[in-house]
């Protein structure tokens, strides 16, 4: 069985097929979901909330998102990994996204996904080069599926092209 790419996702949507992807946030759970044949395991900050009792996901940090990640991917011997940029990791700078999407890379992940929507700021202005660096890494993906505000929840936004 072999890993699955981001073309084999574009194919699998080209051809209208579902993809199917789940969270997790352990090596157990994530074995289950790779051998379960789930396309692609999310390790979402939704970990603060879900795992960690707090009571949203705003003080997830970068260290412990990289731990969760490296569990994962461990265990995903077939699903592509995607990793949840917490709140403040590419908000700052492209620097700063920049550094913190090689940590997930190094931790183990294919793609790494943006969320806080365009009210946040600087969301556009780091995706465009985040995704540049992608393209050269060729190992990085950059999606932003969801926007979480502090003071509403969360709600669906559009994935980046």
């Amino acid at each position: 069985m072999s890993k699955i790419t981001v073309p084999d996702l574009l194919k699998k949507k080209h051809d209208g097929k579902k993809i199917t992807m789940v969270t997790a946030y352990d090596f157990p759970f994530g074995q289950i979901v790779d051998e379960a044949g789930i396309d692609v395991i999310l390790i979402g900050d939704s970990l603060g909330v879900v795992v960690q009792g707090k009571n949203n996901t705003l003080s997830v940090t970068m260290e412990e998102m990289v731990y969760h990640t490296r569990m994962v991917a461990r265990a995903a011997e077939r699903a592509l990994v995607v990793g949840d940029m917490p709140f403040m990791s590419f908000q700052p700078g492209i620097d700063d996204a920049v550094r913190n999407a090689c940590r997930f890379l190094q931790a183990g992940a294919t793609a790494v996904k943006l969320e806080g929507g365009e009210a946040v700021g600087r969301k556009r202005r780091t995706r465009e080069p985040l995704s540049a660096f992608a393209d050269r890494a060729r190992q990085l993906r950059v999606l932003e599926p969801t926007e979480a505000r502090a003071d509403v929840g969360f709600r669906v936004a559009r994935y980046a092209q």
